[in-house]
C-alpha cells in the first residue's frame, strides 16, 4: 500500500483527503497507518461514497498551518518485521492550507489511437502470449492547481466492464500522455476513454470523454487463456506512462 497524494512536504488544503493505493493483490490494512495532526493522535475515515478507489479523510480536520504525519507499515504486522523494505513503509508530512471547496477544471481529450500488443497473459503460462490493445491518449490540462488525480477507464460507451486505472498529475495545466492496455475484445463497438479529474479536496471536474468506433473486423484476432477473462475489468495496474518512447513492442496500429 502506498500514499499516492498528498506527498511528501505538500501543503494541501485542510480538507485534502487521503488517497491511498495497492499493487496486484498487495493489499495492507489502513488502520496500521497511524496519523497525527500537530503531534495528536487523529483517524482515517473512508470515504465511501467519494471518488473511486481507496480514498480516506482525516479526523478531526485539522486547522489551517496543522502538521500532518502518516506513519506505518501497512501489509507487515509490525514496522519492525518490515525491515529494510523501503516500499512496505508509509512516511509523508504535509501541511494543511486553506479549505478547498472549489472544482477544478476539466481538461481536454486528444490523439486517441490504439495498437495491439502481444503481452504476457498475467497468471498464465509465462512462454504464451496473447494480444490486446494499448490505447493512447493525451490529457491536455487546464486546471491551476496542483496535484490533481486522473481516474481513467476505457471500454464500450455503453458497457460495465471498462479498465481502469488512477493517475496523479504533478502539474493540472501540463500535457500528460497515458496509455492504458486493455484484454477486453471491443471489435464493433464504439470505445470511449474517459477521464475524471479530483483536486486533493476531492472536488471533481466535469468528466472528459473520447470515442472512437471500432469496425466488426478490427478484431484482436488471438487466442487467449482462461485465466485471463477477468483482467480487463478493473485493471489498475494496467496503465503505463509515456516518457518519450513507447516501452511495449507494436504489431498493429488501429485504422
Amino acid at each position: 500500500m502506498t500514499i499516492d497524494a498528498p506527498l511528501d512536504g505538500d501543503l494541501a488544503p485542510t480538507n485534502a483527503l487521503v488517497w491511498m493505493s495497492t499493487s496486484g493483490d498487495c493489499g495492507g490494512d489502513p488502520e496500521s497507518i497511524h496519523v497525527r495532526v500537530d503531534g495528536e493522535p487523529a483517524t482515517l475515515v473512508a470515504v465511501p461514497d467519494g471518488p473511486p478507489g481507496r480514498v480516506f479523510r482525516i479526523e478531526p480536520e485539522p486547522g489551517i498551518g496543522a502538521v500532518i504525519q502518516l506513519e506505518g507499515c501497512p501489509g507487515y504486522a509490525s514496522c519492525e518485521e518490515a525491515g529494510d523494505d523501503v516500499y512496505g513503509r508509509v512516511d509523508v508530512s504535509f501541511t494543511a492550507g486553506g479549505r478547498d471547496e472549489q472544482a477544478p477544471a476539466a481538461p481536454l481529450l486528444r490523439d486517441l489511437d490504439y495498437v495491439i500488443e502481444d503481452v504476457m497473459p498475467g497468471a498464465c503460462d509465462e512462454s504464451k502470449t496473447e494480444p490486446a490493445r494499448e490505447w493512447s491518449f493525451v490529457v491536455d490540462g487546464q486546471a491551476a492547481e496542483a496535484p490533481l488525480i486522473y481516474h481513467v477507464s476505457v471500454g464500450p460507451k455503453d458497457g460495465d466492464r471498462p479498465t481502469t486505472s488512477r493517475h496523479v498529475a504533478a502539474d493540472g495545466a501540463a500535457d500528460l500522455a497515458l496509455a492504458l492496455l486493455r484484454r477486453e475484445e471491443d471489435a464493433g463497438s464504439e470505445v470511449c476513454v474517459t477521464v475524471r479529474t479530483f483536486d486533493l479536496a476531492g472536488n471533481e471536474a466535469a468528466a472528459a470523454s473520447s470515442c472512437r468506433e471500432l469496425d466488426q473486423n478490427e478484431t484482436l484476432d488471438g487466442d487467449g487463456c482462461a485465466c485471463s477473462s477477468g483482467s480487463g475489468g478493473s485493471g489498475w495496474s494496467a496503465v503505463w506512462l509515456l516518457l518519450g518512447a513507447w516501452s511495449l513492442r507494436r504489431r498493429r496500429r488501429g485504422r
